[in-house]
């Protein structure tokens, strides 16, 4: 029996499942949560569906190093595409439950450490430019276009010689003037510089109150509230497993309450989005923690556990 105890514990460290990353946002019809597991699938979520495999059933053959996804207007309605970047730096995104390469001509044979998506609309919804950035380990900075290929983007303003780690971005409209961007990045020595495309340079934020230990995760987004002007907000998990949030126009850091979450917790990954499919017009913090189980935070409702049945069979 004792022999028969330890094969039965032994097969079930074996083939658990683990979490690697998950990524967040908001629909009509509510959120999507996508989660990367270790076994190089991944799977989705929505409060009506609970958890199932992605409708891109296959990822490309070879390892999956980065998932992302951002959603792209279409006519009168929104797509949602996935992004990969694999084990081999090249980058693919999903089209109607199908894979297609972005080209690499141009591009630095480098290892690409980090991307960021975004789609900007023009006046009136028309003129959509989908952007993707990447980080390469040469710490260089590039941004493709269908219309323009790979384009290396300015360092102008970073200090020399620093790591680039994260590169985030968010989105604010400005009327029917369309949208506009804005690139923020975390540097290796914990700085957060802004990047201003109009004058083709970076911008020092103060950081103000952000404790001097290491930031092991970065975000940004937007934060939407009834009856106030929306903002930006960055998060940053610490080294010590706080989680801080500061608005972009204050530059100044607080802690998030971590009431109801695990008392032991370790960060794995973090997402802020913003929620307004059930017309609250708020944002959503999503977490997923090393035990495996993932958290969504709203501010007057703090935070609550999301269901796993079927995310680790």
């Amino acid at each position: 029996m004792l022999l028969f105890g330890w094969l039965v514990l032994l097969s079930g460290n074996l083939f658990a499942q683990n979490i690697r990353e998950i990524q967040a946002y908001d629909k009509l019809g509510g959120t999507r949560i996508i989660a990367l597991m270790d076994d190089n699938t991944g799977k989705w979520y929505t409060e009506k569906t609970g958890w199932q495999k992605l409708p891109v059933n296959e990822f490309p053959k070879g390892t999956v190093k980065i998932i992302d996804a951002y959603q792209k207007p279409s006519g009168m309605s929104v797509e949602t595409r996935l992004l990969l970047v694999m084990e081999d730096n090249s980058i693919w995104y999903s089209v109607d439950e199908k894979w297609k390469q972005i080209p690499a001509a141009g591009l630095p044979k480098s290892g690409v450490k980090g991307i960021e998506p975004y789609v900007i609309a023009g006046a009136y919804g028309i003129n959509i430019t989908t952007y993707i950035n990447v980080i390469l380990e040469d710490n260089s900075l590039w941004e493709y276009t269908e219309k323009k290929g790979w384009v290396k983007i300015p360092l102008t303003g970073l200090p020399v010689g620093v790591s680039l780690d994260v590169l985030q971005s968010y989105q604010y409209m400005k009327g029917m003037a369309g949208y506009d961007v804005r690139l923020t990045m975390k540097l290796g020595d914990n700085s957060v510089w802004w990047y201003k495309e109009n004058k083709k340079t970076w911008m020092k934020s103060e950081n103000k109150n952000l404790p001097p230990i290491p930031v092991l995760l970065f975000e940004t987004y937007m934060k939407y509230a009834p009856m106030s002007a929306p903002e930006g907000r960055m998060l940053a998990v610490m080294a010590d497993n706080t989680l801080w949030w500061a608005s972009v126009q204050t530059e100044s850091w607080a802690k998030v309450d971590l009431t109801g979450l695990p008392e032991r917790k370790e960060f794995v990954s973090v997402k802020g989005y913003p929620k307004n499919s059930d017309g609250s017009n708020g944002s959503r913090l999503i977490v997923l923690l090393k035990d495996n189980s993932i958290w969504w935070y709203a501010e007057k409702k703090g935070w609550a556990q999301l269901p796993s049945r079927g995310l680790l069979d």
